[in-house]
């Protein structure tokens, strides 16, 4: 594998691969990215692909959309990452990239090494979880059975008007 693999992949929410790639093109990736949603970010699938492309004592610095961290992106990417044998060494969580409507993070992930203190947003820390956020799990919290069928899907926000800083 390779040592390091620095990445700028496309930034492609779901639905819109769909309509740039067409429909085979988005089976294709979830067939060939195994424990995969249906609702990631095209950038995931190259991080993914970069991180299995590395070798055992390597590492991927990657430029994404902050969407990296979140929901489906963040479950089939970091989060299979890091239940996988990497762990995230360094983070930017929020980027404002210049000239675009996107927001980025920024992400160093290492395999086979082992690491002491990591570096969250300029700040030292022990650990980072696929969250972007300093410790605790990598992975969702388990749906309550008893709790189906008492919420729903929440409101759709589209634009940067209900984004906060971090601070």
């Amino acid at each position: 594998g390779f040592d390091a693999i620095v990445e700028n992949p496309p930034f492609v929410a779901n639905r819109n691969i769909l309509g740039i790639n067409g429909a085979g093109y988005l089976d294709w990736l979830l067939l060939t990215t195994p424990a995969s949603g249906g609702q990631v970010d095209l950038s995931v699938f190259f991080m993914r692909r970069s991180f299995c492309l590395v070798s055992t004592k390597g590492c991927i610095g990657a430029i994404a959309t902050n969407t990296i961290a979140q929901g489906d992106s963040r479950d089939s990417g970091l989060s299979w990452i890091c239940s996988n044998g990497g762990k995230i060494s360094s983070a930017i969580k929020r980027v404002v990239w210049q000239g675009a409507a996107v927001i980025a993070s920024v992400v160093v992930i290492v395999r086979g090494f082992a690491i002491d203190a990591c570096s969250l947003d300029g700040k030292e820390v022990r650990r980072i979880s696929a969250f972007l956020l300093p410790g605790g799990p990598d992975n969702a919290p388990v749906q309550l059975e008893e709790s189906r069928g008492f919420s729903f899907g929440g409101c759709y926000i589209y634009g940067t008007g209900f984004t906060f800083d971090d601070q």
